[in-house]
């Protein structure tokens, strides 16, 4: 197993001993929780307890995300869960792509302990996601893993020292799909959690009607879509990011 990237380390972010709040971070699919540490910073400002979890074979190498399965990663979240939910009154959870998948399960899970859950281009309908699927057997003949684009070597570089993967192993890829289809898609429906959705109407991995499909189908009381003039699949990339920090907060507060 390889080392885990410094930037890519699990965190725990106290904002005072008596606090009674915790908010829980997941992070994407082969991503890292570099990609939501800003947001933790401005959390931890606003006197709220963070915990970012790590998910398995991730913040390492390719080659450790291979060896475990949706099960694991979802393990990862539930071992944190099961260890601090008696030391807070409120917990909330935002998540980020794939995270937002986990957040779901975990709201319907844990319904009596967590208040709110926060999406951030939650992963239902993913680009050319009919093709990836229909060549994901074919693909696996011919080569063991799909290569992201991602830019030049500088950004490549960059990206894997966050933590994040610029290739990906098929198998790896097929669990991520298939935790969409055998939960995320059958949890919807049943989720009464108060939900607040974020995306990107351009977002280039994720197609936006994911967002939409979820805040259709969700039986939340609570529910808000806000939706971003960006193209990128992270909102924290968005230069308003002033304002989806405030929204946030506003509505953790609201529905705690």
């Amino acid at each position: 197993m390889a080392e885990v990237k410094e930037k890519a380390k699990s965190f725990y972010y106290k904002a005072n001993p008596k606090s009674d709040s915790l908010v829980f971070l997941f992070h994407g699919f082969s991503g890292s929780l570099y990609d939501l540490k800003e947001v933790a910073e401005y959390l931890v400002a606003q006197h709220l307890d963070v915990k970012g979890v790590r998910l398995a074979g991730h913040g390492s190498s390719p080659e450790d995300l291979a060896a475990t399965t949706a099960g694991d990663w979802w393990h990862s979240v539930n071992r944190e869960m099961l260890a601090i939910k008696d030391n807070y009154k409120n917990i909330f959870i935002i998540g980020y792509s794939f995270g937002g998948n986990l957040a779901i399960d975990f709201a319907l899970r844990y319904p009596l302990i967590i208040k709110s859950i926060v999406l951030l281009g939650p992963s239902v309908f993913i680009r050319r996601d009919k093709l990836y699927r229909f060549l994901l057997p074919y693909k696996k003949v011919f080569s063991k893993y799909q290569t992201k684009r991602i830019g030049s070597p500088k950004d490549i570089l960059e990206y894997e020292e966050k933590g994040g993967y610029s290739r990906i192993f098929i198998k790896s890829i097929k669990e991520f799909f298939d935790f969409i289809t055998d939960y995320t898609i059958k949890e919807i429906p049943f989720l009464k959690t108060p939900t607040l959705i974020i995306h990107s109407k351009k977002d280039k991995v994720v197609h936006p009607r994911s967002s939409t499909y979820i805040y259709n189908k969700i039986q939340s009381p609570k529910k808000e879509l806000m939706f971003l003039d960006d193209h990128e699949h992270n909102p924290f990339f968005y230069d308003k990011k002033p304002e989806i920090f405030e929204k946030i907060k506003n509505f953790l507060k609201e529905n705690s």
